[in-house]
């Protein structure tokens, strides 16, 4: 539980319970919060929004990490899901890369990202969420999952640069709306937009 000052942790953190920010300062450098609890676990508190480096879940699986009390939005580096579920804030906003390996990523109203989205055999459930691909560089949706589903897609990249549709994903689904407002896009072999 912070509440106030400003707490630096080590290289790597591992939290089996809450997450609790209730008015202190995370300055997370370049570490990793790895949460590993076998039962529920919450980031949560009075702060509005919280900011991490790189978060990985390596839960009992079955188990929940969520977003909740008065935080709606959550900013990370890398977010990881080797093990265990996410529900997302309102605003996820991931600067690198996704990597869903395994359990259920429940998406929030707003998800942006930076990097690669890549599912290894994970259930991402949208909902009527929002992705949007806004990174600098080429980025990819990738990964072993052979079919991949998105509430609804934005791509609002930097002109010139691709978002592509690579590794074993040929199928591509939006369930809503598909939106390119700037940047290049790959479509998979097969793209169904529903909106």
């Amino acid at each position: 539980t912070l509440t106030g000052g400003t707490f630096t942790p080590g290289a790597t953190f591992n939290v089996a319970g809450n997450w609790t920010n209730m008015g202190g300062t995370l300055a997370p450098g370049t570490n990793t919060v790895t949460f590993t609890g076998t039962g529920a676990q919450a980031i949560n508190g009075s702060a509005t929004s919280q900011t991490f480096y790189n978060v990985t879940l390596t839960k009992t699986a079955g188990t929940l990490l969520s977003v909740s009390g008065s935080t709606t939005s959550l900013t990370v580096n890398n977010f990881t899901e080797t093990t265990g579920n996410f529900t997302a804030p309102a605003t996820l906003d991931i600067n690198g890369t996704l990597t869903l390996t395994a359990g259920t990523f429940t998406a929030g109203t707003n998800t942006e990202i930076g990097g690669n989205w890549t599912n290894m055999g994970g259930t991402f459930t949208p909902g009527s969420n929002t992705v949007t691909f806004n990174g600098t560089g080429a980025q990819a949706i990738n990964g072993t999952a052979v079919a991949q589903t998105f509430g609804n897609l934005t791509v609002n990249k930097a002109a010139g640069v691709t978002l592509s549709v690579g590794g074993s994903t040929a199928a591509l689904t939006i369930n809503n709306n598909f939106t390119e407002t700037l940047g290049n896009f790959t479509a998979p072999a097969t793209m169904t937009v529903s909106g």
